[in-house]
């Protein structure tokens, strides 16, 4: 029963994240990305808010203050990734963001005392070719693709948020935990459009859209919780969804034809199969 609760929990986190990333380019080509990304934590917020509410949950003995910090931290890697994924091939950028399975890994050796691996820096190090050759253009003036420099800038984020988010929830409960950081993310980004005057016009087409990329991400997170909360298979799971890019690419591949060279195809299954073996060390 176990396996199943945690091959359920991967596939299906896979499936959300994959599938929100891809309406996520499709959808925000044309719109501000922190006004985007203000909508889809908004109603991602008010749907959890509903799912709450049939729920006998307790906010006690809450740390808000590093709950800020970390909604803070989480805010800039997914605005980095918005706008790597407005500007870039999202075949590309996807990847390399997912990579910060990696840089979390790096992270939690360095401040949160894991025993180093030899096997772990030779993983670490295949990720880091495997994206230098996925985003290296073979002609042209510029060296990288569009878009390559804010995923590196999602990536660095969301490497520092997952060890800092794992020690939170692991002391606090990750219901609760999950309904207060989507709080200050939704509070956070109403700040920064006030702060910077963005434009939140949006076509009705558009808000449809992000209430279901809100959806889907927020089901991907509780996905991704209840694996975790219920069954001892972590590494399972962990694998399965780490490789969310593999739908991206391939509904990229059918429906927006972007295309890929061989050497960025090298780059980006030497990312995947590195995440993979990096949740299995």
């Amino acid at each position: 029963m176990e396996l199943t609760i945690a091959l359920s929990s991967g596939i299906l986190t896979m499936l959300f994240w994959g599938f929100a990333d891809f309406f996520a380019k499709i959808t925000i080509e044309k719109i501000n990305a922190l006004t985007a990304l203000m909508y889809v934590q908004i109603i991602g917020f008010i749907i959890m808010s509903i799912f709450i509410l049939t729920k006998e949950v307790t906010f006690a003995e809450q740390n808000y203050t590093t709950l800020l910090l970390v909604s803070a931290i989480e805010v800039a890697g997914y605005y980095f990734f918005y706008r790597s994924i407005k500007i870039g091939n999202v075949s590309i950028v996807s990847p390399i963001v997912a990579s910060y399975a990696g840089g979390a890994t790096l992270i939690s050796l360095l401040f949160f005392g894991e025993v180093l691996d030899g096997n772990i820096i030779i993983i670490l190090s295949f990720i880091i070719v495997g994206i230098i050759l996925s985003s290296y253009k073979t002609s042209g003036e510029k060296y990288f693709h569009k878009g390559v420099k804010e995923a590196v800038l999602s990536m660095a984020c969301f490497s520092i948020w997952f060890p800092l988010w794992d020690s939170y929830v692991s002391a606090h409960g990750w219901m609760e935990s999950l309904y207060i950081l989507r709080l200050f993310m939704s509070l956070l980004l109403i700040l920064s459009i006030c702060i910077t005057r963005t434009s939140i016009k949006i076509s009705k087409r558009n808000f449809v859209c992000f209430g279901l990329i809100g959806a889907l991400d927020l089901l991907a997170y509780v996905s991704l919780g209840f694996g975790y909360a219920n069954t001892g298979f972590t590494s399972l799971i962990s694998v399965l969804s780490a490789i969310f890019p593999i739908i991206v690419i391939v509904l990229a591949y059918f429906f927006l034809r972007e295309r890929l060279n061989k050497i960025q195809i090298l780059g980006i299954s030497l990312i995947l199969i590195s995440i993979g073996m990096l949740s299995i060390v």
